[in-house]
């Protein structure tokens, strides 16, 4: 398996759902990646090494607010799709209980939070470049 593949997965899957990945799903993504992701470029992939390390999540915040098509925000929606597939991912994208009071603070909450990953994005942005 592509370490660097896995790694980026790893980082991206941390971004997405704040826990570790697991080996089925890094290995999905490796082999999604080729073909999902066939047209990243030389500079993409130098991007994405200069982005290393840094706070993904808010940089792919403000990328997509720019149009969506940066290769950080195609690989996020890959992790996505992958994991949405995935049985044991089932509570991170359904709600089956009803909670009125923690959705909306769960939204207020999320709503402040997206403001401020934009901010750090677009000031990370600045530094390391779109």
């Amino acid at each position: 398996m592509d370490d660097s593949l896995r790694d980026e997965a790893a980082a991206i899957h941390r971004a997405l759902f704040g826990r570790e990945l697991p080996d089925d799903l890094a290995r999905r993504y490796v082999e999604a990646h080729a073909h999902a992701l066939r047209r990243v470029t030389d500079a993409e992939r130098d991007w994405m090494a200069r982005a290393r390390g840094s706070d993904l999540e808010a940089l792919e915040v403000a990328l997509r607010k720019r149009g969506g098509d940066h290769v950080l925000c195609r690989k996020f929606r890959l992790m996505t799709a992958l994991s949405e597939a995935s049985p044991e991912y089932y509570d991170d994208f359904v709600n089956e209980t009803s909670r009125r009071f923690t959705a909306w603070a769960a939204l207020a909450w999320h709503g402040l939070r997206s403001v401020l990953k934009t901010l750090k994005g677009r000031i990370l942005l600045s530094r390391i470049g779109a």
